[in-house]
């Protein structure tokens, strides 16, 4: 629990009673390694904070899975397709080693953020980084060749490489 508040905490600082609000309105839930969070074509509106472990997402193309990011503790992690707009997500998330993380609903996530303008920043805050790490994943998939993707995965998480 420990590395979750620090990783939530580099992110914004919370104060201790928003932190705990946060850490407490989430479901602890335990997801053992190859197993789906959501899988593509299900409808998922949940929210989840990775605690431990690394999540893997991916899509199926002519038969291969083609893996498109990592969630590593203190990240989130949704189906932009279902919290958003209430569609069938287009990747299948799953759990790439024995994992925990809080999951919340949609609405009791969205909820937190009119209690606190505190918790509203950080959601923001969040929001922010995973668009910048979107972007960076852009630019990673199109480095020419395999080995050239492999040396940047190594170079920028390396723990990824370690653990999976």
């Amino acid at each position: 629990m420990e590395k979750l508040i620090q990783s939530i905490l580099e992110v914004y600082s919370l104060s201790p009673i928003d932190l705990e609000l946060l850490i407490r309105s989430g479901e602890e839930i335990y997801i053992p390694k190859g197993e789906s969070i959501f899988r593509e074509g299900e409808v998922c509106r949940s929210v989840y904070i990775v605690k431990e472990g690394i999540w893997r997402a991916y899509h199926i193309e002519d038969g291969r899975e083609i893996t498109v990011w990592f969630v590593v503790p203190g990240e989130l992690a949704f189906s932009s397709w279902g919290y958003i707009d209430d569609k069938p997500s287009e990747l299948t998330l799953e759990a790439s080693c024995d994992s925990a993380a809080l999951r919340y609903s949609k609405e009791s996530f969205e909820d937190l953020f009119t209690t606190s303008m505190d918790l509203a920043v950080w959601q923001r805050k969040m929001l922010e980084r995973m668009i910048l790490n979107t972007d960076q994943s852009l630019i990673d998939i199109y480095k020419p060749g395999a080995t050239e993707r492999y040396k940047t995965l190594v170079e920028k998480m390396p723990y990824i490489i370690r653990n999976v």
